[in-house]
């Protein structure tokens, strides 16, 4: 890993927003997946989806406190 900033060019940025745009569809996709577009409670898959990570905890595994699929 290199210790200096570097500068980026406009090819690293146009990368850097196509990344961007691939992340902000994915997790708008899972919310879709995961909530009732109505009221914003999860549906079956949101609360299954959180089951699991809850389980997960349970069980010892490291955590993240914010999933994309729960905000």
């Amino acid at each position: 890993m290199d210790t200096e900033p570097r500068g980026f060019d406009e090819d690293d940025l146009n990368s850097l927003r196509d990344i961007a745009d691939l992340v902000e569809r994915e997790l708008a996709s899972l919310e879709l997946t995961t909530q009732d577009s109505l009221t914003g409670l999860l549906n079956e898959q949101g609360f299954r989806v959180l089951c699991e990570k809850a389980c997960l905890c349970a069980n010892g595994w490291k955590c993240r406190h914010h999933s994309p699929a729960l905000m």
